[in-house]
């Protein structure tokens, strides 16, 4: 029975533990150049391997160079942090963006 339920939360996509997620959290929001954390997501891939996807408000004077830089120490920092996020994803979108994009979303389920 548990490994029928184990393997059936691995087949649908199950989620990191909440303490990977809010680590991640608090790795990005103790950053000054970000201004806002829109989502994030986060899928087993299997048993050690978790897909991250990150999207992320960054400070508006912040030129594209640094963005740029910021994405990959963000991606060392966490991999380091939490050696199963195997994969990280981070899209640098504003916030009012991705709200626009998430009504689109959802009014296109309803």
């Amino acid at each position: 029975m548990l490994l029928a339920y184990e393997s059936k939360g691995l087949l649908i996509g199950e989620a990191a533990r909440g303490d990977v997620v809010d680590g991640i959290r608090g790795i990005i929001e103790a950053d000054g150049r970000v201004g806002f954390i829109n989502e994030i997501l986060t899928m087993h891939m299997g048993p050690h391997d978790v897909l991250l996807n990150l999207s992320i408000d960054f400070d508006s004077s912040l030129d594209s160079g640094t963005v740029q830089r910021t994405i990959s120490e963000f991606e060392a920092e966490v991999k380091q942090a939490y050696p199963i996020v195997t994969r990280v994803f981070i899209e640098a979108q504003g916030k009012e963006g991705h709200n626009a994009a998430r009504k689109v979303i959802v009014s296109e389920e309803n």
